[in-house]
């Protein structure tokens, strides 16, 4: 019989112990496979492959992996190295048990299906292909990808539950995502104590307990790629392309006499030789005193990198400190605190820990809204913070250019602001792949808050040079200090990076060490009054703060002021009242008046920040609403024909989520619309909900098509008419068949406040076939 294989495809599971899926196969024999092979793949949308191509022979045929935003390498040199010295450091574990690693370059999916179709040519079969699942949008892409080659070589597919965090998926008291709350002190409070919240962790394989690994029958790597030997040949061709030129413009220079403070390997035996050390150290137990400093390499764990790609998990470090709280692990009986319980260090440990939880099941949640702008909030009216936009230098903001835009933003990535505090980190950033998380808070709210910079080149920027890239926290992190995540003080969270610097580098160390050229390499900082001299004479420069001298007194204006302000309140009441009462009329529909007023309308709404958003989100389709129907059919349609125009309905656009099914409409409601004097009819805004989530239904159902079983509605507010509104509406999975579909929708301002409330029930009709609708629609 031909050996049945199971694939076990790696992504951020690069680890033997605790690994449910190696840990499955070695105690429990009846799984029927008589082989195993484990993959990696390095992906080619989220790291750069051409340096495994022979550029004298081939070219990649993958466009470069670049940053959406910013046109950053996705991941870069720090994290290269990291990823690569993990890969073969799993890689050995596998192989001192019994196994081997085949490792791939591509997409996930064409790699896969590239070894089944091989595998199936010779002498072999593949029973399955396992893999961990994950929450983000690329991750989930790739599951799909996998899915799909697996159906269409008739192979069995299962997604493990990703158990390297604190507290199990099984164990949340909640099942649907939705019911995560949105600010992680509620979350806690539903889950401790959290000594007591984590399953134990896993033993790791022994020697010849897994199925062997079938290196005779493993089809090659797909050309023009070729994968080398050895590590170092393997970290080279990772290195090659992104590191012929310099990452970013005037590049710092090193500090030569800093030490490294990150000294961490990438790889399952670093991580746990790592976390030893911390505990007998006794660096754990000082955990939450130190975790805000910013110089050493023992005043935080240092292992969130080891945990981004799973060479340890959360409960395993929950296990290390377990046995040293309890004193039941010789190899800690001299650390200090040793068989004390849980102590303030430790405790805070878990805190940390959860926190990570938080921020992968906020993608869970959210889904693709942890790339947008507008984030987590969805709130699109507040494009301003502190009264100056978010921009970037394809939008620059009024009366700035293009180049001085990206000047900004070079002089943030090298250290070059003039801010002490940001420009140290930046460059210890640039020069190790890390940073503290307290310069990493000041820095995000630096770039969003004080340069008013689309915080996203920020998340992009750290995403390919910090070393411990974690995609749910990163992002997560990055939308909550820009105030539109779930941080509940939003905008108001603003850090001042001088006080910051007062009081985490009082004495000016780290900053100093950082900026060799700039300052004396000894801290000149002798008492406060000096100290203080120093760090204004930062603000100054960037704050500019200038006190004018008094006015001249001159003979009081105050009665003419009071005078002229009742005269003007009078005459707005005056012309207000009138333009409710007896406004002026509308313009006639399709005259050259009206036409022009639907080109202004709609070059209004070509500025709203969520139609700008969603233009340019590839994850979005857009069409004008039944703008793929005939202008005869558009005449006789009532949103488009009789209620259509300036007066009535001058703008209709749609976005569509395929992957979320979500559907958002951007309307704007013309003066004729109104049912009350400046209010809009009631009649009207059903209408336009009930096409909304019809809309939305239709495209779940196969059929094409489906017509109102039942919608019902909530008037919470009133609905003004002469500007524009948002209208989302969102299917439910839960109860929806392929003949009914339930959706869910509201109508809101753009600045997010709720007018009406709706849901409603749409069925494809059993008796009475209704015409297929067509796309744009």
């Amino acid at each position: 019989m031909p050996p049945n294989i199971l694939v076990y495809l790696l992504r951020r599971d690069l680890r033997a112990s605790d690994n449910p899926i190696l840990h499955s196969l070695a105690t429990q024999k009846d799984h029927g496979f008589t082989h195993l092979l484990p993959v990696y793949v390095f992906s080619a949308q989220q790291i750069e492959v051409s340096g495994f191509v022979d550029e004298e022979t081939g070219k990649s045929p993958y466009p470069e992996a670049r940053s959406r935003v910013a046109g950053f390498w996705r991941c870069g040199p720090h994290r290269a190295k990291f990823l690569a010295r993990s890969v073969w450091d799993v890689k050995n574990s596998l192989e001192e048990v019994g196994s081997g690693l085949c490792v791939r370059v591509g997409m996930v999916g064409e790699v896969v299906k590239g070894v089944l179709e091989g595998i199936g040519k010779g002498d072999g079969k593949v029973g399955a292909v396992w893999m961990t699942g994950e929450e983000s949008l690329e991750e989930k892409r790739e599951e799909s990808d996998v899915r799909d080659a697996c159906e269409e070589a008739d192979v069995d597919f299962k997604i493990w539950g990703d158990e390297k965090y604190l507290v199990d998926d099984r164990d949340l008291p909640f099942s649907d995502p939705k019911d995560l709350p949105d600010v992680f002190t509620t979350y806690r409070k539903m889950v401790e104590p959290l000594r007591d919240a984590p399953r134990e962790a896993l033993a790791a394989p022994e020697k010849g307990t897994l199925p062997p690994f079938p290196a005779d029958v493993i089809p090659p790597q797909h050309p023009p790629f070729k994968i080398p030997e050895t590590y170092k040949d393997v970290e080279k061709a990772l290195l090659k392309p992104i590191t012929r030129v310099p990452p970013i413009k005037g590049p710092p220079t090193y500090p030569s006499d800093s030490e490294a403070v990150f000294p961490c390997q990438g790889g399952e035996s670093q991580a746990h030789k790592r976390l030893n050390y911390l505990i007998t150290s006794g660096s754990v137990t000082t955990y939450k005193a130190s975790r805000n400093q910013m110089l050493g390499a023992d005043f935080s764990t240092k292992l969130s990198a080891h945990l981004a790609l799973g060479c340890i998990t959360s409960r395993q470090i929950h296990s290390y400190m377990l046995s040293y709280e309890n004193g039941t692990s010789p190899s800690f009986k001299d650390a200090p605190g040793y068989g004390g319980g849980q102590n303030e260090g430790t405790g805070h440990l878990r805190f940390e820990l959860l926190w990570r939880d938080y921020m992968r099941l906020c993608t869970r949640k959210f889904g693709s809204k942890l790339f947008t702008l507008y984030g987590f909030r969805e709130d699109d009216s507040k494009p301003e913070t502190n009264s100056g936009k978010w921009y970037r230098p394809n939008a620059p903001s009024e009366g700035t250019s293009k180049e001085q835009v990206q000047e900004i933003i070079d002089r943030f990535l090298n250290g070059t602001t003039g801010m002490g505090l940001i420009d140290a980190s930046q460059r210890e950033l640039f020069h190790t792949g890390y940073t503290s998380n307290r310069a990493r808070q000041n820095v995000a709210s630096f770039l969003s808050k004080h340069l008013h910079l689309d915080w996203r080149i920020g998340a992009e920027y750290y995403e390919s040079t910090l070393v411990d890239h974690d995609v749910n926290s990163n992002w997560g992190n990055w939308q909550y200090v820009a105030g539109v995540g779930n941080d509940p003080r939003g905008e108001a969270r603003i850090f001042n990076p001088v006080k910051q610097a007062f009081d985490y580098d009082a004495k000016g160390e780290y900053t100093v060490l950082q900026h060799p050229r700039q300052y004396s390499t000894t801290p000149v900082f002798r008492d406060t009054q000096t100290r203080a001299n120093d760090l204004q004479s930062q603000i100054a420069s960037y704050q500019q703060v200038s006190t004018p001298k008094p006015p001249k007194r001159e003979r009081s204006l105050r009665p003419y002021i009071w005078a002229a302000f009742f005269l003007l309140c009078g005459l707005t009441a005056g012309n207000t009242v009138r333009s409710i009462v007896s406004p002026l009329p509308p313009p006639e529909p399709d005259t050259e008046k009206d036409k022009k007023m639907v080109s202004y309308i709609t070059s209004e709404a070509e500025k709203i920040p969520l139609v700008q958003s969603l233009s340019t989100d590839p994850d979005w389709k857009t069409w004008e609403a039944y703008s793929s129907f005939a202008p005869e059919d558009r005449k006789h349609r009532l949103t488009t024909g009789p209620l259509g125009g300036s007066r009535g309905l001058g703008f209709q656009r749609v976005f569509y989520n395929q992957e979320s099914g979500e559907c958002i409409s951007v309307v704007f409601l013309g003066k004729a619309l109104a049912g009350w004097p400046g209010v809009t009819h009631g009649g009207l805004i059903a209408s336009l909900l009930d096409e909304s989530l019809g809309r939305c239904a239709v495209k779940q159902l196969p059929a094409g098509t489906a017509v109102t079983a039942n919608l019902e509605i909530t008037y919470l507010k009133p609905c003004v008419t002469g500007t524009f509104y948002v209208i989302r509406a969102l299917p439910k999975r839960e109860g929806s068949t392929e003949r009914k579909g339930f959706v869910t929708g509201r109508l809101e301002t753009t600045d997010g406040i709720v007018l009406a409330e709706a849901k409603g029930l749409f069925v494809v009709p059993k008796r009475y076939q209704p015409k297929e609708i067509v796309e744009g629609f």
